[in-house]
């Protein structure tokens, strides 16, 4: 009897070492999930500001893509602008080069 008590207070010690070292364990897994919780909580407050920059880039685009395609719609009318203008020049030079010949003739003649 004697026996099984010295078995029963071993296995009591045991158990209750197993119970201490459960303890520690527990006590450092639950301060592991804390820290673990900050840091998914750091970070889904990083991709929040992440997705409202991605939106705010995104209205930048598009605001300069609308820039560009009027600024190529604006350039278009001018290119066509200016070759309307360059053919009617074209049409224009023979005669106001001649009269550009001439006022120069009568300006050189009167100068001596």
């Amino acid at each position: 009897m004697a026996e099984n008590y010295n078995n029963s207070k071993k296995e009591l010690v045991t158990a209750k070492k197993q119970v201490e070292e459960l303890q520690v364990f527990l006590s450092n897994v639950t301060s592991e999930k804390e820290k673990l919780s900050k840091e998914v909580e750091r970070l889904q407050e990083k991709n929040r500001v992440l997705i409202e920059l991605n939106t705010a880039l995104d209205d930048k685009i598009n605001m300069l893509n609308t820039e560009i395609g009027n600024a190529n719609i604006l350039f278009e009318r001018l290119n066509t602008g200016s070759k309307t203008l360059d053919d009617i020049l074209s049409i224009q030079r023979p005669t106001s080069g001649i009269r550009a010949r001439k006022s120069w003739v009568r300006v050189a003649g009167a100068s001596s």
